[in-house]
């Protein structure tokens, strides 16, 4: 048995996909023949995909060997009605979210008929994705639930350097007693960054600030033409294959008065200044709205910033609260309600909150429901099934 698996969201690349990738990929290597194919880390993103479906038919005919053929998201997943041409290998593929909510009538009806007649398993991280995938005519009899886990691990890394020598490395003003605030992502606008930079953060007091980890995009001016010229549906097919629209905003958000002395946008990090940030910080947050036709499958990130000792306060839509939990390992906020958000904050940094109490319960509930290993074992018996 001989297992590909097909993406184009993988280290070093950040992101939650890119570490769920991750970790199956080692994981299933412990007991499976698992060949990587990932898109080059330079390459043009569209030509790749373009091109998958073609070169998924060379590579099978020169490796008759492959029985799985496993695509990490649904867009990628496509490929799969080229490989069912050549070949007998059974096909799976992850589902997250904007991948199967995608509101274009063209994409609905390729992607629903590509998953019934070409993928034989469809995995989704989350009961919202798999209710969303049945909802809209995928075979209930293929699709299956697997969680995505985290890293347990994170909560013992030790920091190579002081978080003082950190902020000077990444000419943030000075942060000793400030009550830090990191999320960490691509801009795309579900995320909510920029509804959080415009309408929470100049409603926090001064000891507040607001650190945005994330890749940003080099091309802003095509961007901020592609913003003002594109239908909505087309926006938002530009930000499935991972282009965040969301940072034309945040760059001129980040210029105001009342918000550039709260909040940086530091860019792509190295993941162990990563994990000091999340260590220091007060508040992870996951500050999501509803957008038509995009969906957060699930919360991974939030995980890990669990096991990193900070305390996620999320929105209360979508899969995100089926990793956080309210009370439990984290906190809730009403999606787009900034006087919900402004309390909560209030609450969980204030002096009768006991920080380190909740905390330590928080990690201990993460650790006993959310794990790679535990993932890795459901995919594991999709692909002995």
């Amino acid at each position: 048995m001989k297992i590909l698996l097909v993406t184009h969201r993988f280290p070093p690349s950040i992101g939650g996909m890119e570490n769920q990738c991750y970790e199956l990929y080692q994981g299933l290597k412990k007991n499976f023949n698992v060949e990587l194919y990932k898109m080059p880390e330079k390459a043009n993103h569209l030509w790749w995909l373009l091109q998958l479906g073609k070169n998924l038919q060379k590579h099978l005919r020169k490796n008759n060997d492959i029985t799985h053929v496993y695509f990490n998201d649904g867009l990628i997943a496509t490929a799969a009605a080229a490989v069912k041409k050549t070949s007998t290998v059974h096909t799976m593929a992850t589902i997250h979210g904007l991948d199967i909510v995608y509101p274009a009538s063209i994409y609905q009806k390729k992607i629903i008929n590509n998953l019934n007649a070409n993928i034989d398993s469809v995995i989704s991280v989350s009961t919202a994705t798999a209710e969303e995938c049945i909802s809209r005519g995928v075979n209930p009899e293929k699709v299956f639930i697997v969680p995505n886990g985290v890293d347990l691990s994170l909560k013992d890394i030790k920091p190579e350097k002081s978080f003082p020598a950190l902020v000077e490395e990444y000419k943030l003003p000075d942060l000793k007693n400030k009550k830090i605030i990191i999320s960490i992502g691509r801009a795309v606008r579900r995320k909510g960054f920029s509804w959080f930079l415009e309408k929470v953060l100049p409603l926090l007091g001064s000891e507040y600030y607001y650190i945005m980890i994330g890749p940003p995009q080099k091309k802003l001016f095509l961007f901020r033409i592609l913003s003002a010229v594109l239908p909505e549906y087309l926006k938002r097919l530009i930000e499935l294959s991972g282009v965040g629209m969301d940072q034309i905003r945040i760059k001129k958000l980040l210029k105001r008065n009342d918000i550039k002395a709260k909040a940086s946008h530091i860019g792509k990090i190295p993941f162990k200044d990563l994990v000091l940030f999340a260590k220091n910080s007060s508040v992870f947050i996951m500050p999501n709205i509803h957008i038509e036709g995009d969906a957060e499958g699930f919360g991974l990130v939030a995980l890990e910033a669990v096991m990193n000792g900070t305390i996620p306060v999320v929105a209360d839509i979508e899969g995100i609260t089926e990793a956080i939990k309210d009370g439990k390992n984290g906190f809730y906020a009403k999606s787009r309600d900034a006087s919900d958000w402004v309390a909560k904050f209030n609450e969980i940094t204030g002096p009768d909150f006991k920080r380190k109490n909740f905390i330590a319960k928080s990690i201990k509930f993460t650790e006993n429901n959310f794990s790679w290993s535990k993932m890795v074992e459901g995919y594991s018996r999709i692909i002995l099934k």
